[in-house]
């Protein structure tokens, strides 16, 4: 009776056994979405992956994530924090690299791609992302050829938006890129209002009223979060506080949710 037992107990847990198990990937954990789809936390080397599916992905789909986490793996200039995949029903695989720290010989642009870099296979590899420069967001999407092509995008069109956009739409005209500009700047400045009143009111404990925190000091703590994505808070209040910005834990969680949507640490 107990050999069958243990033998019952060994066969439930290889029917769940994860369909990363015995890859190139560590399996850590493996929970269920209240979407109902399977979410499985892995490490891929020293990168955290993180891969929801609803239908378990196939031997080949495997094979083929481990075979794109080993091109990122590979990359000297971009280096995502975290990695996401969803495999979709279609067999589509899409990739999100997020926290990304870019650095070029040109300088560091990590702040320039605020939201992370999406890879999309179905058939063939195909890259998507948005570039922020001089209040415009330049739309960058192609076909993977190598990790330099992708930083050269990067750079040209962080450097020089507007030549980017006329290299590639010549009837994108220089007047329309100043209007665009113009608008983005009164939006900008209708957010950055917004933004620094939610800062002033929540920023607030039992024992005082709001309390309204320099630009200076918002600046700084943005700056040096995006071009840090790994430091804990703990590290950017050191920092701030070494540049002469005296800042609380609770401060910098503020500025970091409303300016960057981060809420970890």
């Amino acid at each position: 009776m107990k050999n069958l037992l243990l033998f019952v107990i060994s066969a439930a847990i290889s029917l769940h056994a994860s369909v990363f198990t015995g890859t190139s990937f560590t399996v850590e954990s493996e929970n269920t979405t209240s979407a109902g789809d399977t979410e499985e936390t892995l490490k891929f080397g020293e990168i955290p992956v993180t891969v929801v599916y609803r239908t378990a992905p196939k031997e080949e789909d495997v094979t083929k994530t481990e075979e794109l986490l080993s091109t990122i793996a590979s990359w000297k200039h971009i280096r995502p924090a975290t990695v996401k995949i969803f495999f979709a029903a279609d067999g589509s695989i899409e990739t999100g690299l997020q926290n990304v720290q870019i650095e070029s010989p040109k300088g560091i642009y990590t702040s320039h791609v605020p939201s992370g870099i999406n890879l999309s296979w179905n058939g063939t590899l195909v890259y998507a992302f948005r570039v922020h420069s001089q209040n415009l967001f330049v739309k960058v999407k192609s076909y993977y050829e190598s990790e330099q092509e992708i930083l050269k995008k990067i750079e040209d069109a962080a450097e020089n938006p507007e030549r980017y956009l006329k290299t590639r739409d010549p009837e994108f005209m220089a007047e329309q890129i100043e209007d665009l500009r113009e608008k983005n700047k009164e939006l900008i400045a209708a957010i950055s209002i917004t933004r620094r009143g939610a800062l002033y009111g929540a920023n607030t404990n039992l024992f005082s009223g709001p309390k309204e925190m320099s630009q200076e000091s918002i600046s700084l703590v943005i700056n040096y979060a995006a071009e840090n994505p790994k430091k804990t808070v703990k590290e950017i209040r050191v920092h701030a506080e070494s540049k002469g910005a005296k800042l609380s834990d609770k401060e910098i969680r503020l500025i970091l949710a409303l300016y960057l949507n981060w809420y970890e640490n």
